[in-house]
């Protein structure tokens, strides 16, 4: 059968703000589920989905998603493939971000 994992917290106050932000950045950026599907997919394929064992968490792929949206937009417009996007992400994390200077 299918399994589904779930993360469920509790006691968190910014939990309710980080549910109506990631619903604004899905209906801003159309490409965002897609992407995040997709990535989500490759992260558990490679054993990068688990935060406490080292992975990347929903929340933050999402926020490097909408960031890479961001820059994207900022310097091209909207009406990209995914294919571009997606390799354009790797590329940015995977490649040229500079986690040194930023991180």
């Amino acid at each position: 059968g299918m399994r589904v994992k779930c993360d469920i917290s509790f006691g968190q106050a910014n939990g309710i703000g980080s549910v109506v932000s990631t619903l604004h950045f899905v209906k801003k950026y159309p490409a965002l589920r897609p992407l995040l599907f997709v990535l989500k997919y490759y992260l558990q394929q490679k054993g990068f989905s688990q935060v406490y064992t080292g992975g990347i968490g929903s929340y933050t792929l999402i926020m490097m998603i909408v960031s890479h949206l961001e820059l994207y937009w900022a310097n091209y417009n909207s009406h990209v493939n995914l294919g571009t996007l997606l390799r354009d992400f790797f590329e940015l994390y995977g490649r040229t971000f500079n986690y040194f200077h930023v991180g």
